[in-house]
């Protein structure tokens, strides 16, 4: 009308609609229904409310029913904090509440603890780390050792984690090798993740320590270490010279490498692997590499790595205060 387009709905026919909702509904067994049911408030965990048990739990808006004796077993803080047979937890209206957990890491927490896990690993590294989580907040040392054993070599499990994972449940075995990887990964493949993991503080050591790294190799490479004079060298200044063509060559480039720089402590087997030096004399090129294994400059890389270490030891140590 008046050139104006008009759109034609189709008419709903809302008691069909709610004819077909009730056939969709009573589609479910009745026990299931009743199972994902409770008061309209919250509701029963489709996998954890034995028969059997003898008390109620709630995490957040998921219902628990399980053996209170099992729960007390595993864990001294869970005999404290449950309340006494016939003041709580009782009732399904009445169940006890378990705060500052989630109920996706309580599932994982009750399956291990009730079922077990009949797959071998490597398991799932959220289970894991619930476990770990929950475990520490319960003082569960069965399921703590489990957890800790599977995530410590855990490669799906990221270095920046496990160093986060240990200041958060002071673990401090898993910081060096967690530090020692992301010192090896380099700056730029330190991910926005990672940082989020680690925390300021602990990026700020980790970026300190790979720069003073970067240094000492840049210095490493750009001066070739003095030679030593072997017995019967008359000609030590070719043996000098072809040293120093060899190193700005061969080992400068191999220290510079762009993608993977190697460790500093590799130089003198690198250097063995390359076999013999053109115009070196052999026994000034064995005394002059038995004289650089032991300079500070080859365990530069494993002395910054430590200090590193302890700062970010002495930050966790210093949060638990």
């Amino acid at each position: 009308m008046n050139g104006v387009k008009t759109t034609t709905f189709a008419y709903l026919d809302y008691r069909s609609f709610l004819s077909w909702a009730r056939a969709y509904a009573n589609s479910f067994p009745p026990e299931k229904m009743e199972n994902q049911r409770c008061n309209g408030k919250y509701t029963k965990s489709p996998d954890f409310c034995f028969n059997d048990g003898t008390i109620w739990i709630r995490v957040e808006r998921t219902l628990y029913c399980l053996h209170r004796g099992i729960l007390e077993s595993h864990s001294e803080t869970f005999a404290q904090i449950l309340p006494m047979r016939g003041t709580g937890g009782d009732k399904e209206d009445n169940p006890v509440f378990l705060e500052s957990i989630t109920s996706a890491d309580f599932d994982y927490l009750v399956r291990h603890i009730f079922i077990g896990w009949v797959a071998p690993p490597p398991y799932d590294t959220a289970m894991l780390i619930s476990l770990l989580k929950l475990g520490s907040l319960y003082q569960m040392k069965l399921v703590l050792t489990f957890a800790q054993y599977h995530i410590k070599d855990e490669p799906r499990i990221s270095p920046a984690t496990k160093i986060n994972l240990a200041r958060r449940y002071t673990i401090p075995d898993w910081v060096r090798p967690a530090f020692e990887a992301l010192v090896r990964t380099g700056p730029l493949h330190i991910t926005d993740e990672d940082i989020d993991q680690l925390g300021l503080v602990t990026y700020a050591i980790l970026t300190r320590a790979q720069a003073e790294i970067a240094r000492e190799r840049l210095r490493l490479s750009l001066a070739a270490p003095p030679t030593v004079l072997g017995d019967g060298c008359v000609a030590h200044d070719r043996c000098e010279g072809a040293w120093k063509e060899f190193w700005g060559i061969k080992v400068s480039r191999w220290l510079n490498h762009p993608d993977k720089p190697p460790r500093l402590s590799k130089t003198c087997e690198f250097i063995e692997q390359l076999g013999d030096i053109p115009f070196m004399r052999s026994r000034c090129h064995s005394e002059t590499l038995l004289k650089l294994r032991g300079m500070a400059p080859l365990r530069a890389e494993e002395r910054i790595t430590e200090e590193g270490v302890e700062k970010v030891l002495a930050f966790h140590r210093l949060l638990e205060l």
